[in-house]
């Protein structure tokens, strides 16, 4: 029996020391803002299974609320077929109707809407994001910012890419060096942007896309845009990293209960955003009621954490 409850002292001793310089605390409110990417959320969904399997004592309430072709800038290509939703749009409703403590913020990949890079466009892009985060720092949340996802041209259609002085570029003709545009705009949230702490995810998620692209040559990402399976794993793991979580393997998380937090995921991204409101087009007809999907959410987490 002693032996047992030193080892078990010793395992939580473990668990608070990987978990001591962790950005987020137990019990804290997560809202997660951004683009399709984000609203993709299977990163959030990983990270949710990484915590509730790997560091049940860090209760995270992740609140993902990214909406598809979102920019914080306001800005769109003529090509897109209805003006970009902008989060400014829906920042007050956001703030007002829900209860956050952290808000994880991630633009960019539209805001530049793919030409090579312009001074103009870039400023509109830097004062974009400065309401964002400044407006959620007055409401007294804590901002993390994520640099822009990058644009990966090798799992782009390769006869789309166009060379610089093109007529027109846009979602389906992007610039061939749209990533280094994407690179300016991480420096600048790393270096110049109000936020609380930033996490660097356009030149680590580009690396490790070549690490890959190295041994596979043919190895896709996603679509260059949006990422696949593979792609998400790379960076919810470089954002558990960025969170203080150094070393992290996502393999640990059985397939099972990976299953069930990216089902409350998309649930939850669903309802978070309708709730909300917008004005993209293409919303569901019948979104769960937030308070509904809370309860099937609840339902999932303690499947997830049994």
């Amino acid at each position: 029996p002693m032996r047992a409850i030193v080892l078990t002292l010793s395992l939580l001793l473990t668990a608070n020391l990987a978990t001591a310089g962790f950005a987020l605390k137990d019990g804290e409110r997560v809202l997660w803002l951004g683009d399709s990417v984000t609203a993709n959320g299977t990163h959030i969904g990983l990270i949710d299974a990484y915590l509730m399997t790997q560091h049940a004592a860090i209760r995270v309430a992740n609140m993902p609320c990214g909406l598809p072709s979102e920019t914080a800038c306001g800005l769109s290509e003529p090509l897109h077929p209805w003006p970009r939703p902008n989060v400014h749009e829906r920042l007050d409703r956001a703030i007002e109707k829900l209860d956050f403590d952290v808000a994880i913020v991630c633009y960019g990949v539209y805001d530049g809407i793919y030409p090579p890079f312009d001074e103009e466009r870039f400023k509109t892009y830097q004062e974009g994001m400065t309401r964002l985060i400044d407006k959620l720092k007055a409401d007294g949340a804590r901002v993390i910012a994520l640099t822009p996802a990058p644009f990966d041209a090798g799992s782009f259609p390769q006869d789309k890419l166009l060379p610089e002085g093109a007529e027109e570029y846009g979602f389906t003709k992007v610039y061939e060096d749209y990533n280094q545009v994407m690179k300016r705009y991480a420096k600048w949230v790393v270096e110049e942007s109000t936020a609380d702490q930033t996490i660097e995810i356009t030149t680590a998620l580009t690396d490790a896309i070549a690490e890959q692209r190295k041994a596979d040559p043919n190895f896709k990402s996603g679509d260059g845009v949006h990422p696949n399976e593979a792609g998400y794993a790379m960076l919810a793991e470089i954002i558990l990293r960025g969170l203080g979580e150094e070393d992290v393997d996502l393999r640990q998380i059985p397939a099972e209960k990976k299953a069930l937090a990216l089902e409350r995921q998309r649930l939850l991204g669903i309802s978070y955003r309708e709730h909300v409101g917008h004005k993209r087009p293409g919303a569901p007809k019948d979104p769960m009621p937030l308070d509904e999907a809370l309860v099937r959410a609840g339902e999932l987490e303690a499947r997830i954490r049994e």
